[in-house]
């Protein structure tokens, strides 16, 4: 079965818009100075899509190519890009950012999306853990 194209993605200077989504309603989400700049490094003030497509005024429709490029020029010849969500929802999760927080910045619309992320709590929480052991070991040593 073929995957179907992502819809386009409309950039703007404090959110972007993925224009209908594939249940068939606008999702807008809010962006980061730094993101707005990171995109304006390679795509012109003028145009309106994150992700300009080879014809100019039209957006990238297939992925694949552009990512394969990013992907070797990175030398990361394994990662996919749903990886990254995953990465991202870590990250937010390790530093203590809240699941129906991080759900909607991933543009979950169901709670159980998000809490398959929880199990991400494990590794700080054992490193907690292992620094009150060791607080207690030299402790226990004097």
């Amino acid at each position: 079965m073929q995957s179907r194209p992502a819809p386009p993605i409309v950039r703007c200077n404090t959110h972007a818009t993925r224009r209908k989504t594939y249940r068939g309603s606008n999702r807008r989400w809010t962006t980061t100075q730094w993101q707005v700049s990171t995109i304006r490094l390679r795509v012109p003030e003028d145009c309106e899509w994150v992700f300009p497509g080879g014809a100019e005024g039209k957006p990238l429709l297939d992925i694949k190519r552009f990512w394969e490029d990013v992907r070797t020029k990175a030398e990361l010849p394994a990662v996919r890009i749903h990886d990254l969500r995953h990465t991202f929802a870590s990250l937010l999760v390790s530093g203590g950012i809240t699941l129906p927080m991080i759900g909607k910045l991933l543009c979950h619309t169901q709670v159980q999306t998000t809490q398959r992320y929880a199990h991400l709590l494990d590794d700080p929480l054992r490193i907690g853990l292992q620094n009150i052991a060791n607080a207690l070991s030299s402790c226990a040593q004097r």
